[in-house]
């Protein structure tokens, strides 16, 4: 077996096909809870997401409808109730799902081990083929990793998705207009943001390179084989005067970083702040001139924070799962 360059090549398998790679793979080994707990998950977190949206602007209709005590007290532990039955249930699923993830992730170790005894012999000389193997161990080698973070990414995805549908059809009765103007503001927002936020990582070797003479001096200076020629030779202030310059690179490259991030929130409030102030406005209006109560007024104004949110959510989500799916390829 031939071992190819694996890095200029493009990925074999697609987000989708890794990730249903995983799904038959946990049903192969008789895992299918961890299947059925991520759509009970997926669910709760739904539910969760629908009654903290609408808690709120149903007990204040009740209150602005002149309901009774009674009445409004029903409604304020009815809510209160689900919220925390939902909550409990979800803590309880989530605390149980972990073992049955670890079952499936060991799978794949086994899939490597096996395929790692079975390689042909020249292989093991192969320096291409030893860097595939300790990156694939590395890709099973915790819960973080993706053959088993994987999980919680789809559950995530799946949920705000469904979510961002809901919220949608719930903006749509109130202005489409309005939805398209949260719907752009969003996502400049966020590809503003994912850009900027890369700029540490294409620019990571420079940081690299800093550290690494920082680890030279360092240890060059604590060694007790150099220990005589650094004082025969007077090299302390030199040494001192490559560490100094060396932290004032670094110094330099975090700030500049910190400038970049700076930027990206700054960005991302002045989208806000227009996003959110166009809402306030149309909604304001709506109520002003009595086509909306107080009550549709705060849920629709808690849809329009909520959308952007699931927005962010689902690009985030995407990127998280294009990461691991890379790592499963």
């Amino acid at each position: 077996m031939k071992v190819r360059n694996q890095s200029k090549k493009k990925p074999k398998y697609n987000m989708f096909q890794n990730s249903w790679f995983m799904i038959k793979l946990a049903w192969k080994q008789k895992e299918k809870k961890v299947i059925f707990t991520a759509i009970l998950l997926v669910l709760l977190g739904v539910a969760l997401n629908l009654i903290n949206l609408y808690i709120a602007p149903t007990i204040l209709k009740a209150i602005e409808t002149g309901a009774s005590f009674t009445t409004l007290i029903t409604t304020i532990l009815v809510f209160v109730s689900a919220l925390a039955l939902t909550y409990a249930f979800n803590a309880y699923v989530s605390a149980n799902v972990l073992y049955g993830r670890i079952s499936v992730r060991t799978e794949v170790i086994a899939m490597l081990n096996n395929k790692a005894c079975r390689t042909s012999y020249p292989n093991l000389e192969n320096e291409e083929f030893y860097k595939l193997t300790q990156q694939a161990s590395i890709y099973c080698s915790s819960n973080n990793e993706a053959t088993e973070a994987i999980w919680n990414t789809l559950i995530q995805l799946l949920m705000n998705v469904i979510c961002f549908v809901f919220y949608t059809g719930l903006l749509l009765m109130v202005k489409p207009i309005m939805l398209i103007v949260i719907l752009v503001t969003t996502l400049i927002g966020f590809f503003i943001n994912n850009y900027l936020s890369e700029y540490k990582y294409k620019h990571k070797e420079i940081e690299a390179e800093e550290d690494k003479k920082l680890n030279y001096i360092d240890g060059v200076s604590r060694s007790i084989n150099y220990a005589k020629d650094i004082r025969i030779f007077g090299l302390r202030s030199w040494l001192t005067e490559l560490h100094d310059k060396s932290m004032d690179a670094l110094r330099a490259f975090n700030s500049k970083v910190a400038g970049v991030y700076l930027w990206a929130r700054i960005a991302d409030l002045i989208l806000a702040f227009l996003r959110n102030a166009l809402a306030y406005v149309y909604l304001i209006g709506l109520v002003v001139n009595n086509k909306i109560s107080v009550a549709e007024f705060l849920l629709y104004f808690s849809a329009v924070e909520g959308f952007s949110t699931l927005v962010t959510g689902v690009m985030t989500q995407l990127n998280i799962l294009k990461k691991q799916s890379l790592d499963i390829s």
